[in-house]
């Protein structure tokens, strides 16, 4: 009954359920049950801030002498103590913290959601979001009271480490399903990386990123175009891909004649494993034509037929 060990449980939990939020491989059902046990611990860490009494079953004798700091006259040990529910925990926090805006009925979905999978092995997929997006908006202002609790700074950082950008696309109502896919594929790229990279020493790395990021994933493709760029989920660059075409500027006297644009539409990178399709580049406004100054325009152009059997 630690507040400390209920917190990094909680925080485990939280990463968990996130991470399995952005594999798009079924993995919805880890997500909503294990953000709702998440929560839990992070409802108890609270409240046994406050004294551990708050968490315990009240009618169980053993469970309040191991609250009270009793252990020894108890016939069971820790492991066995009976505490409150998730509904409980919730009632509770929620009458000492009046800045939490969620509603009983919208914690509902946490609890229901969480019960259904680890019960029946069943939750309704189009409440994912739904379930994500509460735990979050309870998890936040209850963070800052524990760091107030604690007198500490850095919990909250700490707590959503890589995931602080998917948690705000989460709460902001406006965040678009493109958004919210791009995100999480950015938040998986970048903990990807960060496992390939994470015990390789500084020089090692260096030279490992650019080992790797110089392999185009995406295979060649005539009248296609790749070009380097800066990886927005690692530290590596990835490759641009698209079509090219051949425009015309008028020929007012200078500077008129064809010249190459290059449409990016799509980007892979290999340090990472980010790919993205052309309207997630959008979003991140990576889609922009570019004129390629370097490449000589007349080796795109198709050969004028009259020209070639002289006529």
């Amino acid at each position: 009954m630690d507040p400390k060990e209920l917190m990094s449980s909680s925080q485990r939990w939280m990463r968990q359920g996130l991470a399995a939020f952005t594999r798009n491989d079924g993995s919805q059902d880890f997500a909503v049950h294990h953000v709702g046990v998440a929560m839990e611990h992070l409802l108890k860490a609270y409240l046994a801030s406050l004294h551990p009494v708050h968490i315990v079953e009240e009618k169980h004798w053993d469970s309040l002498l191991h609250a009270t700091g009793h252990a020894d006259r108890t016939k069971t040990p820790r492991s066995r103590t009976k505490t409150i529910g998730l509904s409980v925990a919730f009632d509770r926090v929620k009458r000492l913290i009046p800045k939490i805006s969620v509603t009983s009925q919208e914690f509902e979905l946490v609890r229901t959601a969480r019960d259904g999978v680890a019960h029946v092995g069943y939750h309704d997929q189009g409440e994912v979001r739904a379930v994500l997006t509460t735990a979050i908006r309870l998890a936040i202002p209850v963070l800052a009271e524990i760091e107030q609790l604690h007198d500490v700074d850095n919990w909250a950082l700490i707590y959503w480490s890589d995931y602080s950008q998917l948690r705000d696309d989460l709460v902001n109502e406006h965040t678009t399903e493109l958004r919210l896919a791009v995100t999480a594929k950015i938040t998986r790229a970048r903990s990807a990386f960060r496992e390939r990279v994470v015990w390789t020493a500084a020089e090692q790395r260096k030279a490992m990123i650019e080992a790797i990021g110089a392999h185009n994933p995406y295979p060649f493709a005539v009248e296609h175009e790749q070009r380097a760029d800066s990886c927005p989920a690692c530290e590596g660059r990835g490759w641009l891909h698209g079509p090219v075409t051949i425009d015309w500027r008028n020929d007012d006297g200078e500077g008129g004649g064809p010249f190459v644009t290059f449409y990016p539409d799509g980007y892979e990178c290999a340090v990472c494993s980010l790919s993205l399709g052309s309207e997630e580049l959008e979003i991140l406004q990576l889609d922009s034509p570019i004129e390629l100054v370097d490449v000589d325009p007349t080796e795109w152009l198709e050969p004028d037929e009259d020209i070639y059997r002289d006529r």
